[in-house]
């Protein structure tokens, strides 16, 4: 997987600028549940490079796959959170994130059963920047699950 800095450094205006796009449509990705903005003391928005890659990725999710903001919530819900979080398999059938395929794990409001301090740290949201590795990603889970018996 491809790892990038996590370090919340642009505004929203400089973020746009770096991705093509108008700040309004960064806080409309935020608000949509697609990606995740750091909050100063005084509530700006504040995005790292990982932000700057999830939305180039839905960039193109978009333009080329022809994709809309209830596709992307679904694609991103499909990602195997259990896998890159290694959590255990008994945990699946009480974990809202696994049981809950209408949107991203960082966007529900009931979290995993293990949390971290914050969902910008989890391994699912920094580990899923690089649209090429989603579908990879995606088919291991349907694999997995095809092999457990669950299927996606």
């Amino acid at each position: 997987m491809t790892r990038v800095s996590s370090e919340p450094l642009y505004t929203v205006g400089v973020a746009a600028q770096m991705v093509g796009t108008s700040p309004q449509t960064l806080r409309l990705y935020e608000n949509e549940g697609l990606i995740l903005a750091h909050r100063t003391e005084s509530n700006q928005r504040r995005y790292s490079d990982v932000e700057i890659a999830k939305v180039r990725c839905i960039q193109k999710m978009i333009r080329e796959e022809g994709m809309n903001f209830s596709g992307l919530r679904h694609l991103f819900a499909l990602i195997p959170c259990w896998e890159l979080r290694d959590c255990p398999e008994e945990d699946h059938e009480k974990c809202p994130a696994f049981l809950n395929r209408t949107g991203p794990c960082w966007a529900m409001a009931e979290k995993c059963l293990h949390p971290l301090d914050s969902c910008r740290d989890c391994a699912v949201y920094l580990e899923t920047t690089d649209c090429s590795e989603l579908k990879d990603l995606l088919f291991r889970a349907r694999r997995s699950e095809s092999e457990r018996g669950t299927g996606l």
